[in-house]
Order: C-alpha cells, then sequence, then structure tokens
C-alpha cells in the first residue's frame, strides 16, 4: 500500500482575488506503484516540492544491474536536496538480475517515467519538465529510455517527451563480454572485480542495449557526469559517448566532477554548495520543455 507523508514548507501567503490563499506543501509519496499488480522493485516515492509548474527528474539507482535500491541513503538525500531547491524527484526501484534481464529493467523504468509524467501534472507539476537521470547503472537504463523508441512506445510516449537526461557514472558504451567486463574494472576494488565475475551471465543480455547506438540529432539533451576518479573505463566511455553523440547532431555535454570517485560522484552531489548539484540544476533551468 502507498504511503504520504507531508510536512509544510511556508513560501509565505500570497495574495489572489478572492484574498490569502494558503501557503505550499511539500510532501513525500512513498511506494508508489508504477506498474499494476508489480512487486515492491517496481514502485518508486515522489518527493513534491512547494511550488508549481515545477520541473521532475525521474532517477534510477545503480547497482551493476544486480542491487541497489531506491531506499539507499544516497538517493534520497538527492531527492531531498533537489525537493528543497523546486524541483520535484522520483525515485524508481526496479526489478534486478537474475529476477530481470537488463531489458526489462529498461521497461520497468519506461513505465516509470511514464507514471511521474501524466502523476505530476495532476500534482501543480509540468509535465513537460520531466528528466530521466540516473547513477552507473541506474544512468545507462535512463540513457537507453531517452534514446531507444522501442520503449517509451510501449507507454504511448517517444523520446520527444523526454525533457533532457542526466547520466552519472554511468557505463554508456557497451559491448561487453565476461572478459570485457573484467578489464573494463582492472582499477575498481575488490568488490567491484568480484561483482564483474558475477556479471558474465548477463554480459548477452546487454548486447543491443548500448546507449551509444541510439544518439543523434532530435534525441534529448543529455547531461553526461563522470567522476575524475572514477574507473578508466567509465572515464573512456563518458568520451567516447559525446563524441558518437555529436557525430550524429546529437546535444551532449560531459561534465567532470573534480576530487570524486564512482561513489562520491553521487553520495557528495547533495552537499551545500556542490559542483554536481548547481550542474544538474543548471542544466534543468536552461533545457527547454519536451514537446
Amino acid at each position: 500500500m502507498s504511503r504520504v507523508v507531508p510536512f509544510v514548507v511556508v513560501l509565505g501567503l500570497t495574495l489572489g482575488v478572492a484574498g490569502c490563499q494558503p501557503p505550499l506543501k511539500a510532501e513525500v509519496l512513498l511506494d508508489q506503484p508504477y506498474v499494476a499488480g508489480g512487486g515492491a522493485k517496481q514502485q518508486l516515492d515522489l518527493y513534491l516540492p512547494a511550488r508549481e509548474h515545477y520541473p521532475t527528474v525521474v532517477f534510477v539507482h545503480g547497482g551493476a544491474w544486480v542491487m541497489g535500491d531506491r531506499k539507499d541513503a544516497a538517493n534520497g538525500a538527492l531527492a531531498r536536496a533537489l525537493q528543497a531547491q523546486g524541483v520535484a524527484c522520483a525515485l524508481v526501484s526496479y526489478r534486478l538480475v537474475p529476477e530481470a534481464m537488463p531489458a526489462d529493467q529498461v521497461r520497468d523504468v519506461a513505465a516509470a517515467f511514464a507514471w511521474v509524467r501524466s502523476e505530476v501534472a495532476k500534482r501543480g507539476g509540468d509535465g513537460h519538465r520531466v528528466f530521466l537521470a540516473g547513477h552507473s547503472a541506474g544512468g545507462h537504463l535512463a540513457a537507453m529510455v531517452a534514446g531507444d523508441p522501442a520503449f517509451l512506445k510501449d507507454q504511448g510516449l517517444s523520446p520527444a517527451d523526454v525533457a533532457g537526461c542526466v547520466t552519472i557514472g554511468a557505463p554508456l558504451v557497451l559491448s561487453l563480454d565476461k572478459s570485457q567486463l573484467s578489464e573494463a574494472l582492472k582499477d575498481a576494488p575488490d568488490w567491484a572485480q568480484s561483482l564483474a565475475n558475477s556479471l558474465g551471465p548477463i554480459a548477452s543480455a546487454l548486447n543491443g542495449l548500448d546507449p551509444s547506438v541510439y544518439v543523434g540529432k532530435g534525441k534529448p539533451k543529455m547531461l553526461v557526469m563522470v567522476a575524475d576518479g572514477d574507473y578508466a573505463a567509465i572515464r573512456a566511455q563518458a568520451a567516447a559517448f559525446e563524441k558518437a553523440a555529436k557525430g550524429k547532431g546529437g546535444l551532449v555535454e560531459t561534465c567532470v566532477l573534480v576530487g570524486r570517485d564512482h561513489l562520491s560522484a553521487l553520495s557528495k552531489m547533495p552537499l551545500a554548495g556542490d559542483q554536481g548539484l548547481k550542474r544538474l540544476l543548471a542544466f534543468i533551468g536552461e533545457t527547454p520543455p519536451a514537446r
């Protein structure tokens, strides 16, 4: 069952034609199912700001397709930071491998995007300013939804309905087999090395889900954020993705986060005055609405 956790943010009284209007209220809607009959991993938490006509970020957590959840602390901290800046944030969970394969995860994210786009329009938000974003594998899934029209077509939408897409430390150029996965993470810590080996069975499932293929003119504007201390493979893929996209007329910008690694690229973003949060907010503000 979904839950609503309200809390009031007083912005001051606004005088209208009929007199004083009540102060706007920020709220958090927890455990919202975005797929009829879906399980706990097909739910999202929606953080709504105390304003009207707000933009929204649909944020997809990381975890190498096999772990993670919307409830993880770093995700919630980012959602609250965006909410405080007048931007709604939907934290999305999705089915994990081995319950579902990566293509199923992309479908989950597409369904979540469609649900959020409809819901915020009913709650005072701007349905034409809904962005996709994600960290690590979540950034890969967000980029696939924004790029490959097949997934949003199932929801009666298209990439033109995505205001923009932001990835943080995401794998964006994929042609991977088991040996390439291990090579890509050779500079990673031990836990990531073990994870790379466990990904072997799904490597073939990632074939055909390469965001760099679905770029070009007419696709949503993208901001590719990568830490200067991220894994070498992630940094190289960010550069290759930008080159591929611009070569096809796509609107892609790479933003390097200084003094970060793969995990702190996200975990430090909610801090006051953070460079990453500032750039994310600027991207939202400067990007025109979707159709």
